[in-house]
Formats: C-alpha cells, structure tokens, sequence
C-alpha cells in the first residue's frame, strides 16, 4: 500500500504516457510484429504481399482515426477521407 501512494503522489509530467498512442505507426507495427512473426517464422511465408497491400495501410489509418477521440493522435484531414470502413 505504501508503493501505491508513493506512486500516486508521484510528480509525473504533465505530457508523460506509459505506452505509445494509438496512431497509425502503432498499428503499421503490428501488422509488421504479425507478419514477421506469424507469417514468417512460424508460417515459413514471405510477409512481403501481406504487408505491402494497400489495405493495410488503409486499415492502419482507419482504425488511428476511431481511436483519434480518446488519443488525441490522427490528424482531421487525414480522418475526413476515412469516413468508410477500408475495403
């Protein structure tokens, strides 16, 4: 208990986050981890098609702009042009 309320009282900076925020990076890295991981390793696959298709891009990007409200991160223009699902 006294680990707690030492870190609660804690002067963190005001701007400081324990992990990165949900952007379109975040999400590009995952697809990366998955395909390097999954398809590559596990699978014996070339990631290269999985990760240069165009949906991919686009799904990072789409799902940056639903979690822009609660991070702050994705830029408004660049959420305008994802008012659909990617396809």
């Amino acid at each position: 208990m006294e680990q707690l309320r030492l870190l609660h009282e804690c002067p963190f900076p005001e701007n400081f986050s324990f992990q990165p925020s949900f952007d379109e990076s975040l999400y590009r890295w995952e697809q990366e981890y998955f395909a390097e991981h999954l398809l590559g390793t596990h699978l014996g696959l070339s990631a290269d098609g999985f990760l240069n298709h165009p949906a991919l891009r686009k799904m990072a990007q789409f799902l940056a702009c639903r979690s822009a409200p609660f991070t702050g991160t994705a830029s408004p223009r660049t959420c305008t042009s994802m008012r659909e699902k990617p396809g």
